[in-house]
């Protein structure tokens, strides 16, 4: 049995550009972990970035590094958290469209970790259903955001050239593909994509990565509203706030953005045991802890059983007789509070944008690469 460092490998989980990832045992503490070897030495400076990222980013929803190290010949590796299920990109391509309850449910956690990330100085800068996995644990179901490596740190000296794109062309953020440094909105920019995508089953942006590109340097996706009528008024309201093209007109925040969208949804904390199955079949209870109010105008937020991928098996319980929040009768006021909301969370974005000095310039955009 090949043997890395003190991890046996003990099969390949897969491969890519820059390298493989092994399922591997640790030979003294016997813990299974995901082994990414780096075979590409010209990217082990960027590779143990996300080592160091990742060691300061404790949190559930956040992929968790054990160990790194450098094997015999020279290539770096990380030691990660071994996760079972699949990846959003997989879950799009065996069930297709999300229903709006589980897709509020996915984003939530999503934000949550945008939102730990943030705090600590720390811009994901490639966002993409790729990158978030619906981990199967013992106690349940859990989002995990991964992929940190190309992670801007605050404080950190750069990894690339000024001027070079940094990220995945079809969910880059306007102002990054027009050659500026991404921020934390550009986080932003990225979840509501995914959220786009995962209502819709279609990207924002449609054709080829470098005809995404040139389209997102051209102007906003169309209006989800456009291309999906049916889905909720308020959650259509909330992904046209992420994506609006002017960094300082989206939210302020991750936080922002999880209450928006919760409100929204009307999602409220109940105890609601229910299933997810996996495309590879297996069945596992857990707490979704997010229950939609159903209103006329949210009647079509329960999910429905399909035959392969997360879904709820029945139907959320109602709030109960002495709930403390009155339900809406009117359509109008409510989209009022939410806009109220809205509003709040993007000034503060508005506050801080005019409070940057804006460099003179800018950079010539290079080619970017394929998703």
């Amino acid at each position: 049995m090949r043997v890395i460092d003190r991890y046996e490998l003990v099969g390949e989980l897969g491969a890519g550009a820059y390298g493989r990832v092994y399922r591997a045992r640790h030979q003294v503490l016997e813990r299974e972990v995901a082994l990414k070897v780096l075979e590409a030495t010209d990217e082990k400076e960027r590779f143990l970035r996300e080592a160091a990222v990742l060691a300061r980013l404790r949190h559930p929803n956040i992929v968790e590094v054990y160990d790194s190290g450098t094997t015999d010949d020279g290539h770096a590796f990380l030691a990660l958290e071994l996760l079972e299920g699949e990846t959003l990109a997989q879950r799009l391509k065996s069930s297709g469209a999300v229903p709006v309850a589980e897709a509020v449910w996915i984003l939530d956690q999503v934000l949550a970790a945008l939102e730990a990330a943030h705090a600590q100085g720390i811009v994901h800068r490639d966002l993409k259903h790729p990158n978030v996995f619906l981990s199967r644990q013992d106690e349940g179901v859990v989002v995990k955001v991964l992929d940190f490596g190309i992670a801007k740190v605050a404080g950190a000296g750069r990894l690339t050239l000024s001027g070079t794109l940094v990220g995945t062309p079809r969910y880059m953020a306007p102002e990054v593909a027009h050659g500026e440094d991404a921020d934390a909105r550009s986080d932003i920019w990225a979840a509501g994509l995914m959220l786009y995508e995962l209502l819709l089953a279609e990207p924002a942006y449609r054709g080829t990565p470098n005809e995404a590109f040139v389209a997102i340097r051209k102007g906003p996706p169309p209006s989800l509203r456009t291309r999906a009528p049916h889905l909720p008024p308020l959650v259509l309201d909330v992904v046209d706030a992420a994506l609006r093209y002017e960094p300082a007109e989206r939210f302020a925040n991750a936080a922002a953005f999880r209450e928006a969208l919760r409100l929204a949804n009307e999602v409220r904390p109940v105890r609601t045991t229910t299933q997810m199955r996996f495309a590879t079949g297996s069945l596992d209870a857990f707490d979704l802890s997010l229950s939609p109010r159903i209103t006329d105008e949210f009647s079509d937020a329960t999910a429905t059983s399909v035959d392969a991928g997360p879904h709820w098996s029945q139907r959320p319980a109602p709030p109960p007789a002495d709930a403390s929040v009155t339900l809406p009768t009117h359509r109008r006021p409510w989209r009022l509070v939410l806009a109220g909301l809205v509003v709040a969370a993007l000034i503060g974005a508005a506050a801080a944008w005019m409070s940057r000095t804006a460099e003179p310039g800018t950079p010539a955009a290079s080619e970017p690469a394929a998703d």
